[in-house]
This record gives C-alpha cells, sequence and structure tokens, in this order.
C-alpha cells in the first residue's frame, strides 16, 4: 500500500513540473546586440557629445539644460542634464538596442568613482523607465534609465516583453561626465570640458575656455559655453545658442551695440535710444523705445504721425495698429481729463461754501450781544395808573429795578406810561396801585428776544408786535371782603381778548 502511495505522489510531481515548464517558457537569447549608434549621435541636443569606443560602448559629455526644475518637463533633450533637486542632477539615458524594439529590465552594476562609489557594485536588476523625448526618430514611451555622472554595465537585459534575453557574455558600458564651467582646472591631454564644438581645455592656462569670447553665459553662479549666431547660426546648440532679442523668451540672447535689451510681456527685444537716427522700419532687431516709431530713419514720438495719418486721411498698413491704439490712448486720456475737471471743480465749490460759511461765523461773532438772556419765553408788561406824586415816587422805587422801556404814546393819557416787566399774568395784575373802583386795565405780551435788545439794535430786526389783553380789576373792598370771611376764593377776573370776536375768559390770581 505504501508503494502505492509514492507510485501515485510521483506521477502527481511530474505532472506539475511539466505543466509549469509549458506556461513559462525559457526566454529565448540573442547574440550580437549592440547600441543604435547613429539614433543616439544624429538625435543629441548637441553636436559631438557622443562617442562610441564600439558597438557596445558609450561616452556622453552630457550638458546643461539650464533649467530651475524638470517638474514641468514632459519631455526631455536627449544628451542633457535635469535638475531633479537642488542638488540632484541626473541624465534621462534611453537604453536603444538594435536587437530589440523594448527593453524591459537589466542587470546594472555601478564602477568605481561613480559619485560616492569607491568600488564596483553588485549587479542588481532594476526596471527601465519611459520616457518622452524632443526628437521624433526616438519612438514615444521609450524605456530608459535615470543616470548620474559616472560608469555604468548592463548585461542579461530583458527584451519585447521577456521574450528574449542578451547573452550573459555581451555586457553593455555607459560612461556619462557632465561639462565643466569655464575657468575649472583640466589636463588638456585626457580631460574633456564639454563639447568639442564649443569647449576646450586650453594648454595654456590649463583651464576649460570657450571657442569664442562671445559665447560666455553664466547659469546657477557658473558660467558655460554657448553656441552663437555668428559661429554656427546655432547648429551646434539649438536650445544653448546666443541669438538677437527679437521677440523671443530666450534669455541668453543679446541685443546689438548702442541698443539695450528690454524684457516686455515676458518677451526680450532690443530698442534703440529716444529719438535716435538709425532706425529701419526694415529692421527689426534694433526698435524704437516704446511709445515711438521709425520715420525716415528716426524714432519719433508715434502721437505725431497718428494725428499726421488721420489730417492727411491715409494711414499706411504696417502702421494700423500703432494708430488704433493710440486713438485708444487719446480717448482714456480726454475721459481722464474731464474727470479730473470735475473734480476740481466740485472741490472748488465745497472749499468756497467752507469759507462763506467760516465768515459768517467770524462776522456773528463780531456782532453786540444782548446783554440779558436771549429767553424766548413770552413776558408781560403792566401799566401803572397815575396816582399822586409822594405815592408814584415810592412806586417808582420800588420798581426801578425792573423798568425797561416805556410803552408808545397812549392817546387816551396823552403821554408815555411806563411799563414794568413780569413773569406772569399773576404778577402783572397785582403789580399796580390799589383800586377802589372796579376798572379795566391792559396787559401787552411780546418774547423777551425783541425786549432784550437795544434801541440801537431794533431797527435791524424790526419793530415788536404787541398783544394785549384787556381785563377788569374788581374793587378793593371785594378783596377785602373776601379775606375777611376766610374764604379760600382768589380774586376773578374777566379777561377780554382783542378781537373781531367778543371772547371774555375768566382768570383767577
Amino acid at each position: 500500500m505504501f508503494i502505492v502511495l509514492l507510485l501515485l505522489l510521483d506521477i502527481y510531481t511530474a505532472h506539475c513540473q511539466t505543466t509549469t515548464t509549458t506556461t513559462t517558457p525559457t526566454p529565448n537569447r540573442i547574440y550580437g546586440c549592440s547600441f543604435l549608434n547613429n539614433t543616439y549621435s544624429t538625435n543629441s541636443a548637441v553636436s559631438n557629445q557622443f562617442q562610441f569606443p564600439n558597438h557596445t560602448s558609450i561616452i556622453l559629455t552630457a550638458s546643461y539644460t539650464f533649467l530651475l526644475s524638470s517638474l514641468s518637463i514632459s519631455t526631455f533633450e536627449l544628451g542633457l542634464i535635469y535638475p531633479f533637486s537642488t542638488l540632484t542632477y541626473l541624465v534621462p539615458f534611453p537604453v536603444l538596442f538594435n536587437c530589440a524594439s523594448i527593453v524591459r529590465s537589466c542587470q546594472l552594476q555601478t564602477m568605481a568613482g561613480t559619485a560616492s562609489i569607491s568600488r564596483d557594485s553588485e549587479p542588481i536588476r532594476v526596471q527601465l523607465t519611459q520616457f518622452n523625448y524632443t526628437s521624433t526618430s526616438i519612438p514615444l514611451n521609450q524605456m530608459g534609465l535615470y543616470l548620474k555622472q559616472g560608469r555604468y554595465k548592463l548585461s542579461n537585459c530583458s527584451l519585447n516583453d521577456g521574450e528574449y534575453i542578451t547573452e550573459p557574455n555581451t555586457i553593455f558600458n555607459i560612461q556619462i561626465q557632465y561639462e565643466k564651467s569655464v575657468g575649472t582646472p583640466c589636463n588638456p591631454s585626457i580631460d574633456t570640458c564639454g563639447t568639442s564644438s564649443l569647449t576646450t581645455c586650453s594648454s595654456s592656462s590649463s583651464t576649460c575656455t570657450c571657442l569664442s569670447t562671445s559665447s560666455l553665459v553664466s547659469y546657477s553662479d557658473s558660467f558655460y559655453c554657448a553656441d552663437t549666431m555668428n559661429s554656427s547660426n546655432c547648429n551646434i546648440f539649438p536650445t544653448r545658442c546666443v541669438t538677437w532679442c527679437n521677440l523671443t523668451t530666450n534669455n541668453l540672447c543679446i541685443c546689438p551695440i548702442n541698443t539695450l535689451k528690454i524684457q516686455r510681456n515676458n518677451l526680450y527685444i532690443c530698442e534703440l535710444p529716444v529719438n535716435s537716427f538709425n532706425c529701419s522700419i526694415n529692421d527689426s532687431i534694433r526698435r524704437c523705445p516704446f511709445g515711438q516709431i521709425c520715420q525716415n530713419g528716426q524714432c519719433i514720438d508715434d502721437i505725431i504721425i497718428t494725428t499726421t495719418t488721420t489730417m492727411l486721411t491715409t494711414i499706411q498698413p504696417n502702421n494700423s495698429n500703432n494708430s488704433i491704439d493710440q486713438r485708444l490712448r487719446i480717448a482714456l486720456g480726454v475721459i481722464a481729463g474731464l474727470l479730473g475737471t470735475s473734480v476740481l471743480v466740485l472741490l472748488g465749490v465745497f472749499f468756497w461754501l467752507r469759507l462763506r460759511q467760516k465768515r459768517r461765523r467770524i462776522q456773528a461773532a463780531k456782532s453786540p450781544s444782548p446783554s440779558f438772556s436771549s429767553s424766548t419765553s413770552s413776558l408781560y408788561i403792566s401799566p401803572i395808573q397815575q396816582q399822586d406824586q409822594q405815592q408814584q415816587q415810592k412806586q417808582e422805587e420800588f420798581l426801578s429795578k425792573n423798568t425797561i422801556y416805556q410803552l408808545p404814546f397812549d392817546n387816551n393819557y396823552r403821554k408815555f406810561t411806563p411799563i414794568y416787566r413780569t413773569d406772569s399774568f399773576r404778577q402783572a395784575v397785582i403789580s399796580g396801585h390799589r383800586r377802589i373802583n372796579q376798572t379795566s386795565e391792559h396787559i401787552s405780551t411780546k418774547r423777551d428776544s425783541f425786549i432784550e435788545q437795544a434801541s440801537y439794535y431794533k431797527d435791524d430786526v424790526g419793530l415788536p408786535i404787541y398783544s394785549t389783553l384787556e381785563f377788569i380789576v374788581p374793587s378793593e373792598t371785594k378783596r377785602i371782603y373776601h379775606r375777611n370771611s376766610n374764604k379760600i376764593n382768589n380774586d376773578v377776573y374777566q379777561v377780554i381778548i382783542p378781537s373781531s370776536s367778543s371772547s371774555i375768559l375768566t382768570h383767577s390770581v
């Protein structure tokens, strides 16, 4: 029984091994793979930056891209160095073989002398990354590696999704060196400062220098060599070329002598001095300053040209845009002038009103003020009946302090009657002398504001208006009778309001 179980287990194991072998076939080995040297040379960003000791070896002298960050870059140029942080610069290096269209992974070995590596590292398998390059000759999503300055070896590369693999004895050597800044010490016999078309190691100074003195540019606090229009028409390094500032975003552009490099709307242009005599309508590089145009070889204000062409109704086609802009500026200037004038007029009226009000206040302060309090309450004026001279003198002494002025001439008595100021109707009535018979008295009332002012000032405000109350005074005997009878009743007076209607009121005091 035990023998039978062993036999069945052996059959099952053999079946499993057979199944595994059929599902994961062993990749075929490919011999004779090499780099696509022609593709690297023709698509490089800088001419002569690739060197090929053999078909499986590449030496790249990479150049800086002059970018602050590559985070916003979606495509790369072949053979350039990109900053991926403040201290990390890498080269997106594509792995291009002639034996396969797709390379998925390789065994990578870092050789001594690369960065801080003091000895060769052990080979490790790494997955390649997809890159997009600006050159149309390199396929999209090309597989490659991010490499630093140094030497590397690739082997046992997986091709075409693992269908093939390079044979173990084929080693692909890659050497990447960064360009050196101008002034860096170098050995003319063995060192390379950069691309041989732009940079060289001077034998006299043993430092890296530029072949053209006008190609020196600054980047990251160092100087490097760039291409120029004069030397190669920007064929050596198109993306790092010193060109004329003719509406370009390239900050390496330059301007001719006697012109200024101006950046306007993120575009660089070359402007002549104001009112220059060296302009030409056919010169797109040497431009007149902003606000001027070229006419007869001189830069003049374009407002003059616009006004002249409007009067002559002849607008040149190449100056149509300038004329439209000038008309717009004139319209805006007129509107601004009207608004400014309106503001000045309003301010003038405002200050005039303030000054007028201030003058009125000063004039009122200088005017004579009344000697008494300017109360607005009404007062009562009581006439005093004439009596004997002695009694009248005593009464006048008693009320002398309250005498204000005399009433107008009385037609009945043919004389001026003194009047006295009282605070109430009651005081006005009882202020008279004792009366034996029932008599009729008159009380005049008027406002303090008229009474308290001096006579010379009354002419300015007009004569006062009097209102008169006529009342009947009871006899003195009646008043004595009421007091002797110990009655609480007060004296009752009939008050007659003089008017067209005979109105009679009763007033007790």
